[in-house]
């Protein structure tokens, strides 16, 4: 497994509309999801951050319908409809070598930077547009109280947050599943 990331030296032949459309969905049904949707809410439940929510098993489900769908949203936007609007290329490439400091500095611009269809590096349109897109919908089922500006820009930074922690973990992926792998012989 390598956490879905390609080599950085390769240039891939684009993804049909249909390829970008089959990732985000995919991406958004995955067991992961589910699991870390789970622990998300459970967080939110305890932190009391949205309180209109309220507590027990009822408020649990108020925050995980939230949090899922701010999370299926976010990744068809981010990984299919705007990089096939946008012609750009929705595959993590990882550089592989170099510095940890530098390696991670890499797959953060990744936030900003990505491939385009061709191949080139282009501004990251899909990724700043869809994360704030995602923020943005996400107003029209959060409770009155919660759809503000201050709120909206809170989600649309912590989708980012998150989306540039994956992207170190792709870029480092291989190498701890290595590890892991090695360690358990």
């Amino acid at each position: 497994m390598n956490f879905r990331s390609e080599s950085a030296d390769v240039v891939l032949p684009p993804q049909s509309p249909g390829q970008k459309l089959s990732r985000g969905f995919l991406d958004s049904i995955a067991p992961s999801v589910f699991i870390f949707t789970a622990a998300q809410a459970g967080i939110s439940q305890a932190d009391k951050k949205y309180p209109a929510f309220r507590q027990g098993a009822a408020g649990y489900g108020r925050y995980y319908w939230h949090d899922f769908a701010d999370q299926a949203s976010q990744k068809l936007l981010v990984e299919s409809f705007l990089p096939i609007v946008f012609h750009d290329d929705n595959r993590y490439y990882r550089l592989g070598r170099g510095s940890f400091v530098h390696r991670a500095g890499y797959s953060l611009s990744r936030l900003i930077v990505t491939r385009d269809d061709r191949g080139q590096n282009t501004i990251n349109l899909p990724e700043i547009l869809g994360t704030g897109a995602a923020a943005g919908i996400s107003s029209a089922y959060y409770p009155q109280q919660y759809r503000n500006w201050t709120e909206t820009g809170q989600r649309w930074l912590i989708n980012a947050a998150f989306d540039g922690g994956v992207m170190v973990v792709r870029e480092f992926w291989p190498e701890f599943s290595h590890t892991m792998f090695r360690i358990r012989r």
